[in-house]
């Protein structure tokens, strides 16, 4: 029923070299049918965030296919090898160091900003209306005169300031952090 394999075929001499590489063979009443062993996940180191796989650094297991078509060519992921796991730890080290050197430069300054209040001047109108607003800008230009280094993009403004007197602006510091910039707005002298 099965055939025999004989070392002096032709076929059974490809067949044996091909067990020597990694492949199953079943012998069936059709005559040989050969499927190859091949790992169906593999594991790879994570270079970016992935809201199904995991966070940067992380080594998963994924699908063969889905590593070697999607993952690695377009730079999402590197295969988890020695060297690859001794680097990526390496930088792991040196990016939480940066980071917590960002973190306390940002508590530093989240020190001096709730030290230092800051005072917007604007023209008004009658009955103390503004003419415009208070926006992000401006009280920026306000906290650099008073030695406060800030960009406009982390202030936390909903909507410019309308009105007279004090106001409490939160500024984004660090991801983790926040701290509240007390602005004064006072009519200008005329």
């Amino acid at each position: 029923r099965n055939k025999a394999l004989n070392s002096n075929d032709q076929n059974s001499k490809q067949l044996f070299r091909s067990l020597e590489f990694g492949t199953f063979v079943f012998v069936s009443n059709f005559g040989f049918r050969i499927s190859y062993l091949k790992e169906m996940d593999i594991q790879v180191i994570l270079t970016e965030d992935d809201p199904k796989l995991g966070r940067r650094g992380e080594v998963v297991k994924v699908s063969r296919g889905h590593a070697l078509n999607f993952l690695i060519p377009h730079n999402k992921a590197r295969l988890a090898t020695a060297s690859s796991l001794k680097a990526f730890e390496a930088e792991r080290a040196a990016r939480e160091k940066k980071e917590a050197e960002a973190l306390a430069d940002a508590t530093a300054l989240a020190a001096k900003i709730q030290d230092t209040p800051v005072s917007v001047t604007v023209l008004t109108g009658e009955g103390g209306r503004l003419f415009g607003a208070v926006t992000a800008q401006d009280i920026v230009f306000a906290a650099s005169e008073r030695g406060v280094s800030l960009e406009k993009r982390q202030l936390i403004l909903e909507e410019p300031i309308k009105k007279l007197g004090e106001h409490e602006v939160k500024i984004r510091l660090h991801a983790n952090l926040q701290a509240l910039l007390k602005v004064s707005v006072v009519k200008k002298k005329s």
